[in-house]
């Protein structure tokens, strides 16, 4: 009957009325969403631009010196229980004990108003088939700013650099991941064995 068809019509819009608001209620909701999360990512940004800015400052201090101020190595067997840390007044001092004896764990670290402001760990094999390099940004308060390590391996003829960076509270803010060939330096898709 036309009345019948009449309500079904009118039932019908005022359902599409309903998937109207309903779609309009979720837009502004996604919306807003991506509003705090993009206000959250430019923050993020913002910090970790401060963080590259504060590290080029310290990389700066580095490269004008003409040694760290702090040298240690771990001293111990590669294949002992316990780390045998030990100081050396410089680096040729260090290279002096190495030709006795190898360490395989070195840490230089430079210093700034007294401070340690980084610190590069250097780890290798006694097999020689990797080294790992990794980079401490203290700032001036004494928390971490940023962590750069590098690890370069005979395996797949690889480097993986990653960054690390962390507000004053120590939570992670960013990583990044980047695979390069050992030999060409050329960026790759990855490693073979790489987590």
């Amino acid at each position: 009957s036309p009345a019948k068809i009449l309500s079904l019509t009118e039932r019908w819009r005022s359902c599409g009325q309903c998937l109207i608001n309903m779609v309009r209620a979720y837009a502004i909701a996604f919306a807003a969403v991506l509003s705090v999360s993009a206000g959250a990512q430019t923050k993020q940004t913002a910090a970790t631009r401060a963080i590259d800015k504060y590290v080029k400052s310290v990389e700066a201090l580095t490269g004008s010196r003409t040694q760290p101020d702090v040298v240690t190595a771990d001293t111990a067997d590669a294949d002992a229980d316990k780390p045998d840390w030990k100081h050396f007044g410089s680096p040729a001092e260090l290279d002096k004990a190495r030709e006795e004896k190898e360490t395989y764990t070195i840490a230089f670290n430079w210093k700034r108003n007294g401070r340690i402001v980084a610190s590069n760990f250097t780890f290798f094999s006694p097999s020689g088939d990797w080294s790992q390099y990794v980079f401490h940004f203290f700032r001036s308060d004494g928390t971490l700013a940023r962590v750069d390590a590098e690890l370069r391996t005979f395996m797949d003829d690889c480097v993986i650099k990653q960054k690390f960076y962390f507000d004053r509270g120590g939570k992670r803010l960013r990583k990044t991941l980047a695979y390069f060939d050992l030999n060409t330096n050329k960026p790759k898709r990855r490693c073979l064995g790489a987590d």
